[in-house]
Order: C-alpha cells, then sequence, then structure tokens
C-alpha cells in the first residue's frame, strides 16, 4: 500500500517547469517554456534496491504525450491534458499553467476532486495532505494518511539526448501513518524532482528507499528522460 501511495505522490510532482535561481525562497519569478500539443517525453522508469540503491526488477518506458492545451477544465483556463502510457499502466494528468508561473495539478482524490498548486515559480514551500482513507485490510478497518512537503533545493544541471540542461531541484518529503486497532506505524519518503525550463516539464523524479517505524523496507523508484519532442 505504501508503494501505490509513494507512486501516486511521484505521479502528481512528475509535472510542470521552472528556472534557474540561487536561493530556496527567493522573490524573482520565472518564465518557462509551455510545451503545445502534440509534445512527447519518454522516460526510463525502474525501482530501486532497499540497501545498495541499485537498479532492481524490469526497467519499464514512459511515455508522456501533451494531447490538448490552452483548454477549460475543472474551473481553470489554461489546462493541458497529458496521456501517460507504459507497459503495466495508462492514466491523464491535467496541468494548469498559472499567471505567476506556479503550475497546479489536478488530484482525483475525492468526487469533485481538487487542484493542488506546486510553487515553481515562487518557490515557497507547499504542504498538503496527499492521500486520506479508510480500508478494510483482512477485516481490520485500517487508516492511511499520507502528508507531503516539497520544496526548492537548489539548482543543477542533467544531460539529456546529449544535451546539458539547466534544471532545478526540489525536495519531496512524504510521511505516511497507517494506524489499525489503535496501533499507528510511519514511514517517511523522501525524493527529488529536477525540472528544465527549456523544456518546460520534468527531466528525473527519484524517490529513496526507505524503512517504516516497524522496520518494513521499501524500494526506491526513478524516472529519468531519456527522449522528447517539444513542439
Amino acid at each position: 500500500m505504501f508503494k501505490y501511495l509513494a507512486f501516486v505522490l511521484v505521479s502528481v510532482m512528475l509535472l510542470a517547469s521552472c528556472s534557474k535561481d540561487s536561493t530556496p525562497t527567493g522573490t524573482n519569478t520565472v518564465t518557462y517554456v509551455q510545451p503545445k500539443a502534440g509534445s512527447v517525453f519518454v522516460f526510463d522508469s525502474y525501482n530501486t534496491d532497499t540497501t545498495t540503491n541499485l537498479p532492481v526488477g524490469t526497467r519499464d518506458t514512459v511515455r508522456h504525450t501533451f494531447l490538448q492545451t490552452a483548454m477549460s477544465y475543472v474551473g481553470k483556463m489554461n489546462v493541458s491534458k497529458i496521456s501517460k502510457v507504459s507497459t503495466f499502466f495508462m492514466d491523464t494528468t491535467y496541468l494548469n499553467y498559472e499567471s505567476n508561473n506556479d503550475v497546479s495539478t489536478f488530484v482525483p482524490d475525492t468526487a469533485s476532486g481538487k487542484w493542488i498548486t506546486f510553487p515553481y515559480s515562487s518557490k515557497t514551500t507547499l504542504s498538503f495532505t496527499a492521500f486520506e482513507g479508510t480500508f478494510d485490510v483482512f477485516g481490520v478497518m485500517t487508516v492511511v494518511k499520507s502528508v507531503a512537503t516539497f520544496t526548492y533545493n537548489s539548482d543543477a544541471t542533467m544531460t539529456v539526448k546529449g544535451t546539458s540542461l539547466s534544471v532545478l531541484k526540489f525536495k519531496q518529503d512524504l510521511v505516511t501513518t497507517s494506524t489499525a486497532l489503535g496501533v499507528s506505524t510511519t514511514t517517511t519518503q523522501n525524493g527529488f524532482v529536477y525540472i528544465a525550463p527549456s523544456l518546460g516539464y520534468v527531466v528525473k523524479t527519484e524517490t529513496l528507499p526507505s524503512v517504516s517505524s516497524t522496520g518494513d523496507k521499501l524500494q526506491g523508484q526513478v524516472e529519468t528522460l531519456i527522449d522528447y519532442t517539444l513542439k
């Protein structure tokens, strides 16, 4: 269950764009490229070992395609519709590019869903409930809550298709608490998201391996951009 929740959070954060800044909470706003319909981003995806952090298991390729842009959707007016397809899943993501260059992601966690705005331009610290629900686990009602924190970390460079790109690095922390029969266990997962302003999209996400308060180990996950077509 924790692995699924972590994947949900990573999917939520696999979005948008920013630019270079030398301070974590600077006042400079960011101007970025907004991909047009037909833009495609291809990622290499794999899990990492709980001890060595090296790749384990089957690698996968995930293809993100911008299907529509500048559309209206659930109260937002500058929305891009993006399909995500891999060997193991298909999904659709909606991003709204805000007037201040932050980017909002639509999260369908309730019947009506909600928008969460990530501070890719403003660089303010974001904290929100990524998931909350109650499950029947073998006859035991279990309450699960995940709280995410997202902060600007630093600027860096990454090489994609032989080209060095300036990127912004954001730190993400996910604390998941599971409570059943009055007993709670907590798992804290840390990771990073790297955004390239010249592409207007993510180039890498990394969730580090973690250990729960009961000693259960959880693999990490990495997705790295390996190819793209920017329209």
